[in-house]
């Protein structure tokens, strides 16, 4: 009888579902609207290819500094002049790509400031290695990342006149650039953070609080069926027999 009703509650949810916006990760399935992201001149007029860096692999060892690696970056510096500020976009846990520099291009015109992205270690074709082992991932941490972005702009400011450097990110990189304004002030003036996770949380409950009022929202019904749903599976994971039928259902 748990499980007829677990199963009705289910498919009550699944319909209750379609009538929510297609999403995947906090997106819309057909992207968000491109007016807001649209510069001119970079995309209809210009070719920006990959470029490659070569980084430190540790910079914690000073024994082991002459391990290095190539890591990918693009940079637009059509706008820039001497003494423009310098915006650079952080990588972010994916491969990067040039249109990683749309987001600083916003305030880039106005600003009449050089755009560069570096792309994340271990992410796209910044790879250290060329397999991935247990013992290469100690050198995959956002410490790591963040003493890239502080080599890369050291090296970069030997060409720059007077070079004033903003960061940019959001979610992932958005923590990185306000980590990396906290940890390198010598090193950049100011830093543009969007919904950067800065404080870690072991319950995090107030992310399922945001779904559940975007759902009520939404519908409230079914946000209530919801509600029921998990009640009902809080109780089959009580016991032994419980747990099983749920393995049998989701297996």
């Amino acid at each position: 009888m748990w499980l007829s009703s677990l199963l009705f509650l289910l498919i009550i949810q699944a319909t209750c579902s379609f009538m929510l916006p297609r999403m995947f990760s906090g997106r819309p399935l057909t992207g968000f609207d491109q007016r807001f992201h649209k510069f001119d001149e970079f995309n209809k007029n210009d070719t920006i290819d990959d470029q490659y860096f070569e980084q430190i692999l540790d910079h914690f060892d000073s024994t082991n500094n002459s391990v290095t690696f190539k890591q990918r970056f693009w940079n637009y510096m059509e706008l820039s002049k001497p003494n423009s500020p310098q915006f650079l976009m952080m990588g972010q846990e994916m491969p990067g790509s040039v249109f990683s520099l749309t987001t600083p291009s916003m305030w880039a015109q106005k600003f009449n400031a050089g755009i560069w992205a570096l792309e994340h270690r271990f992410y796209g074709k910044s790879q250290p290695f060329k397999e991935q082992t247990v013992e290469s991932l100690k050198y995959l941490s956002s410490r790591q990342y963040l003493a890239d972005v502080a080599n890369f702009i050291r090296t970069q400011n030997q060409n720059l006149t007077n070079p004033k450097w903003v960061v940019f990110g959001g979610s992932y990189s958005g923590s990185l650039a306000l980590w990396f304004r906290q940890l390198y002030p010598e090193l950049a003036v100011g830093a543009v953070g969007s919904s950067g996770p800065i404080q870690p949380l072991l319950d995090f409950y107030e992310f399922n609080q945001v779904v559940e009022n975007s759902i009520r929202h939404r519908d409230p019904k079914c946000a209530k069926n919801t509600k029921k749903a998990f009640k009902l599976l809080e109780k089959y994971m009580e016991y032994e027999e419980g747990r099983d039928e749920l393995n049998a259902v989701f297996a």
